[in-house]
């Protein structure tokens, strides 16, 4: 008779002798959740790749099973508490904290912290009084600068602030930049330089990318960088559907679906398929606001007129090309393509494993490249997001229905994606010239116009101007 091991809730394993983890819940009698140590992945792992390295620790260890336990307060043996160790409360707030918002902050902060140290000042920030601190940060503004000796960007300084501000709460300084009247002082050096850099072009976003155009979605078909031609152009094409149809920001948004966030379903009619996809933690959705939520459920629809772009057809692809077994609601969305460049029909496509966060960040940028698009053109993952706003935009859909697509909060955010295309452009040269006298207003649109319907022009192999 076989034996089988046997784990528990909270047991630090080994997993192929390479990484390490801790055991959550099982999984029937041969697969478990291991979260991997160093990062917030969770795992589905088979029993005979997991070696015990610690039992679970009762009084430091919180599992799942015991917050389940805890969460029922009915029950003479049911627990209402849960044992934590000293350091689990600071663990969960940075936990949640945004990775990118930790770096900014840790990286402005030095450069104010190199700041203070030219006068052989080693003291950190939240460790000077509020009066020497506003003199120290006013002359901080004024003679802050880039390595080549230019000067930053309006927004920059602006965001060393924002960061300043940060650390000062993370120590209960007591004081804030933005509101404390001891910093009026350096409230107005910031607003003084801002000006000052305004007037010498700065502050005109520069280094912001392009929203890509319909054009350029075609040339990245032609060139097989959309398309089910490889493990890479299927997951290439997954993140842009799911940028423009879910809404989703470039990367980060990405990194954290997991499998269970979309679900093939039945339209209402009982015939056309859809994708659902069910929102986790956003931008502008964190989670601590039960109410902030958004108006409707993200949806994308079965292509009938063009299989070989349709992204229900792609999803079921995708789902039958990933490893056995890693399809559970818990395993991570986008894993990483083998290195095989035309597998046979019944090769594995994909590996047990997430696709690095790099390698997602710089999806538009390796895709753009590779299909020749010209390097003049500033094409980010951030295109993709811009292209689902400029597109609805160029169709006349009311900003208020943009948002329940790009999951916005408000209008202003929408009228900063988007601008007047080339056509709208010429034709308000036209009317201001007088070319034009008899130009008449188009009448509003005031019908909900879906996503799929707009969104999917590139899909059907026609190419509409923007």
């Amino acid at each position: 008779m076989e034996t089988i091991k046997v784990f528990h809730s909270g047991d630090k394993v080994s997993v192929d002798f390479s990484g390490q983890g801790t055991v959550l819940n099982s999984i029937g009698i041969r697969n478990y959740t291991v979260e991997i140590d160093g990062s917030d992945y969770i795992a589905s792992v088979d029993v005979d790749r997991l070696q015990l390295i610690k039992p679970q620790n009762t009084t430091t260890c919180i599992s799942n099973a015991e917050k389940q336990t805890c969460s029922s307060l009915t029950g003479p043996k049911k627990k209402r508490f849960i044992k934590i160790d000293e350091n689990y409360i600071d663990k969960l707030v940075n936990k949640q904290a945004n990775p990118n918002t930790a770096r900014k902050t840790l990286f402005d902060t030095n450069l104010l912290h190199d700041f203070i140290s030219t006068n052989n000042d080693h003291r950190r920030i939240h460790e000077i009084p509020p009066n020497e601190l506003n003199d120290i940060l006013c002359k901080f503004i004024v003679s802050a600068c880039k390595l080549d000796g230019g000067e930053f960007e309006n927004n920059t300084l602006r965001g060393i602030g924002s960061s300043v501000e940060r650390y000062l709460r993370s120590h209960n300084y007591g004081h804030t930049l933005r509101e404390s009247i001891v910093f009026s002082r350096y409230r107005e050096v910031m607003t003084a330089k801002q000006k000052e850099l305004k007037s010498l072009g700065k502050g005109n976003l520069p280094h912001r990318s392009d929203a890509i155009t319909d054009e350029e979605i075609e040339s990245l078909w032609k060139a097989k960088q959309l398309g089910s031609f490889s493990p890479q152009s299927i997951l290439n094409t997954l993140w842009f559907y799911n940028t423009i149809h879910f809404g989703l920001r470039g990367s980060d948004e990405h990194k954290q679906m997991l499998w269970g966030d979309v679900e093939l379903k039945l339209d209402s009619d009982g015939l056309t398929e859809c994708l659902e996809f069910t929102e986790r933690v956003s931008k502008t959705r964190q989670g601590y606001n039960s109410k902030n939520v958004r108006q409707i459920t993200p949806k994308m629809w079965a292509n009938s007129q063009n299989k070989d772009r349709c992204p229900v057809e792609l999803f079921k692809l995708y789902k039958s090309l990933r490893p056995h077994n890693f399809s559970n609601p818990e395993n991570p969305f986008y894993i990483s393509c083998t290195t095989v460049p035309n597998p046979d029909v019944g090769s594995i496509w994909f590996k047990r494993q997430p696709v690095g966060i790099h390698k997602l960040e710089n999806l538009m940028k390796n895709m753009s490249k590779a299909a020749g698009i010209s390097k003049d053109r500033k094409l980010t993952n951030h295109s993709a997001r811009k292209h689902l706003v400029q597109k609805l935009n160029d169709s006349d859909v009311p900003p208020s229905h943009i948002m329940q697509i790009s999951g916005h909060k408000n209008v202003q955010s929408i009228n900063n994606y988007s601008h007047i295309n080339y056509n709208q452009h010429k034709k308000i040269s036209s009317i201001l010239s007088g070319a034009e006298s008899n130009y008449q207003r188009p009448p509003p649109t005031s019908t909900v116009v879906s996503s799929s319907s707009l969104l999917s022009s590139q899909s059907t192999g026609n190419k509409n101007s923007s």
